[in-house]
């Protein structure tokens, strides 16, 4: 090929880069308004009490990001910062949301499968749904096992993150 035909396939592809980078924007995930970011919340007060840290300072970790305690019984706690609720034992962390809409689960996984890799050897199991359409996934990352689901009750939809050893 010439000269001019490789100036001629470098602009050709210069323009198509430029018209399909806007709709590559558009299609970027965008968090839906109802459910809010849990990365922050399982970086801050879950994974230090998963990793063996007391339980206090998981409560004090919580307390800082705005959560206020509702139980707290010897080595367990549960607090609750609006419509998360986070439930807190030795080695051990679950975070709630509820309720939750049916565009939790999908955010919640991308924001673990972002997240966990920077913790360390990860892996990823397959999503797994029933036959109410409720949705399953396990993970392992850093040390940790981490499962994410959702339950239907009554009606009620919620999402469950659970991290522990």
């Amino acid at each position: 090929m010439s000269w001019k035909g490789w100036r001629r396939t470098g602009s050709v592809l210069a323009v198509l880069a430029m018209t399909a980078a806007p709709a590559a924007a558009q299609m970027r995930p965008v968090r839906p308004a109802t459910v809010p970011d849990l990365v922050p919340v399982l970086d801050k007060a879950c994974l230090p009490v998963a990793g063996g840290s007391p339980v206090a300072a998981g409560i004090a970790a919580a307390r800082s990001i705005g959560f206020a305690v509702t139980a707290s019984h010897g080595e367990l706690a549960t607090l609750q910062r609006g419509p998360l609720a986070l439930n807190l034992s030795p080695g051990n962390c679950v975070l709630t949301l509820a309720p939750a809409t049916a565009a939790a689960f999908p955010h919640a996984d991308r924001e673990l499968t972002g997240w966990l890799p920077r913790l360390g050897r990860y892996w990823a199991g397959g999503v797994e749904a029933d036959a109410a359409g409720l949705t399953a996934r396990k993970f392992r990352a850093g040390g940790h096992t981490v499962l994410l689901w959702e339950v239907a009750d009554e009606g009620e939809r919620q999402l469950n993150v659970n991290i522990g050893k």
